[in-house]
């Protein structure tokens, strides 16, 4: 697992965090901080960034499925959550809407370590989405900033000088073709 810098561990015993850490073979370097709490989850994922974060449920102050989804919700490391295993189906079910990635124990080494690698590839992908995301979202709210611009340009000629829409629109591009601008500018403008 390779560019993972911060891992965090959440169980209620100092044994399943010993177990995780070794299952996970993590590379020297790697920060791994070892909680008891949901809490202390919560209050240190908004102190340090992690790359990764492992759940063993329950937890000493909740079971740990709304720290699953509080996790997936404000932060972008790959989660793996622990359950017993006659229950993972289940929790799989009511953790599908997450990114998390549900196993059953008995822990198997080799399965905690694929499923972490996969959450935290899943996790890159994910973050990778988001901004081309962020970057379309941007986009449109310049054009739809740019439109109510022009519609509140246009109301105000077709109040003013008595122009139809169509005409205040035609008025508004030629201003923007002999004045060598862009429309949002010939708007701006005219609102001036």
């Amino acid at each position: 697992m390779q560019n993972i810098k911060n891992v965090i561990i959440a169980a209620k015993n100092e044994s399943m965090h010993a177990a995780v850490t070794d299952a996970l073979s993590l590379p020297d370097g790697v920060c791994c901080m070892a909680v008891t709490s949901g809490k202390d989850v919560r209050v240190r994922v908004t102190e340090k960034h992690y790359d990764m974060a492992v759940v063993s449920t329950p937890l000493t102050d909740e079971f740990g499925l709304d720290l699953a989804a509080m996790l997936d919700d404000k932060t972008d490391a790959g989660i793996v959550v622990l359950v017993k295993g006659d229950i993972a189906d289940e929790v799989r079910k009511q953790l599908s809407f997450t990114r998390a990635l549900v196993l059953g124990r008995p822990l198997v080494k080799t399965a905690l370590y694929r499923a972490a690698r996969d959450a935290v590839s899943v996790a890159a992908y994910v973050s990778r989405l988001k901004i081309g995301h962020k970057a379309e979202i941007a986009a449109l709210t310049e054009k739809s900033e740019e439109l109510k611009l022009v519609f509140r340009a246009k109301l105000k000629l077709v109040e003013t000088k008595g122009f139809t829409e169509e005409q205040a629109h035609k008025f508004l591009q030629q201003q923007a073709m002999s004045r060598r601008c862009s429309l949002k500018t010939a708007a701006m403008s005219e609102l001036e």
